[in-house]
């Protein structure tokens, strides 16, 4: 789910125009929120969403969309944020960061700019767009959480969804070491989220006596992956850490054709649902993933905020997975508490309560939502409170977490 996918997305939002979404429209993808609100007479509040909406990632991007939908509609039956309705725009890049930008110009130049802008579901997209988005001084939000985004100084607008890679370092390192795994070889994709994970999760396996057998790449965009599970097999671990970027589905059917059945903890982009339908039963046995609380709770235990999102995104249609949805979703929750606090709109009043959002109870993911002038990536209070453990071979029916009998 970060990207996940390599975790799942990116976010970005502008301040200044947070008081709309704008209707999402690509080459060929085009939606708009709810019908005109009451207070149609204000300025709207435009949101605007570039990312792979055809190509690898498709699934992802149009599960984020709709959660971003799913929340304008929300807002908006109670009067969009402090009075402006909220317009959701998207326009697909095909995940490509060159695509992206050309996107995010064309949008920047137009006579409607957007108020925030999720950029893209891959760390190479937020990267390419990140400087513009700067420029513009446009909030974003990034859900790959590429650890070279979160520098404030340099993209002082760019947030995430997610916690930091060392959050789930920490995971990751928890769930070997629960399962008495001492040496692990990696594969991880070649892109900017797959080299930057690796390079934070390296001091994780270290700090706990794991060893690293080999690590090997693979391109990001690979149909079959199975050459490389043999050639990390070849350095004879003990298990593998299977990071993705979108990629889960080609990973784990690679395994299942390299014959590799010994444990492995994949990273949360490999918790992107269904997984039992798009995965062989070969493919999925002995292989262990995370996923935010939402999805493992049992609906009678659920929040008001998380029974609002549920319903909410059913009325769009039920996605295969609730946890990118859940996190765009959050996103625009998280602006409206900022306004409702600052109660204004404004870029600089905005940003700053942005910055002390201090309402966890407005949130549906489970994840935390909470930001520092000096890191702009969620804190979590505990990794283990953020991501939890469970065999990929479990599975989802509607809104329901199904162990595997």
């Amino acid at each position: 789910m970060r990207h996940r996918a390599n975790r799942c997305a990116t976010l970005v939002i502008s301040i200044a125009a947070v008081a709309a979404l704008v209707g999402c429209g690509s080459s060929s993808h085009s939606s708009t929120s709810a019908a005109k609100s009451s207070t149609a007479a204000k300025a709207t509040f435009n949101v605007l969403y570039i990312t792979g909406l055809s190509g690898p990632l498709q699934v992802y991007g149009e599960d984020g969309l709709k959660g971003l939908q799913a929340a304008a509609n929300v807002l908006n039956a109670s009067g969009g944020i402090l009075g402006h309705h909220i317009v959701v725009t998207s326009k697909d890049d095909d995940s490509t960061p060159a695509n992206a930008v050309t996107e995010l110009q064309a949008a920047l130049s137009g006579s409607t700019k957007p108020d925030a802008v999720i950029d893209g579901l891959t760390g190479d997209e937020g990267l390419a767009m990140a400087a513009p988005l700067t420029a513009a001084h446009i909030i974003s939000m990034n859900l790959s959480a590429l650890p070279s985004l979160d520098n404030p100084t340099k993209y002082p607008y760019q947030f995430a969804g997610l916690p930091g890679y060392a959050s789930e370092g920490h995971a990751v390192v928890q769930g070997l070491s629960e399962h008495g795994i001492k040496s692990v070889a990696v594969l991880y994709p070649l892109d900017a989220n797959g080299t930057e994970e690796l390079q934070i999760f390296q001091p994780e396996f270290k700090a706990a006596g794991i060893t690293v057998t080999g690590s090997v790449g693979y391109p990001d965009a690979a149909l079959n992956v199975t050459p490389e599970w043999l050639k990390a097999a070849a350095t004879h671990p003990q298990g593998y850490v299977l990071i993705t970027a979108g990629q889960a589905p080609v990973a784990l059917n690679s395994r299942a054709k390299a014959g590799i059945t010994a444990y492995t903890q994949c990273d949360t982009t490999c918790a992107a649902n269904p997984l039992a339908k798009l995965v062989s039963h070969a493919g999925l046995v002995n292989a262990w993933t995370f996923n935010p609380p939402l999805l493992v709770t049992p609906p009678s235990q659920r929040t008001a905020a998380q029974k609002t999102f549920v319903a909410a995104i059913t009325k769009l249609g039920f996605p295969p997975d609730l946890g990118v949805p859940s996190l765009e979703y959050d996103f625009l929750m998280a602006l409206n508490e900022a306004a409702t606090q600052a109660k204004s709109v404004t870029e600089a009043t905005l940003y700053n309560a942005f910055l002390n959002i201090h309402n966890p109870q407005a949130f549906a993911s489970g994840m935390p939502i909470q930001y520092s002038a000096t890191d702009h990536y969620p804190v979590p209070n505990s990794d283990t409170s953020v991501w939890k453990l469970f065999p990929t071979t479990d599975s989802f029916v509607d809104d329901v977490y199904l162990p595997a009998k």
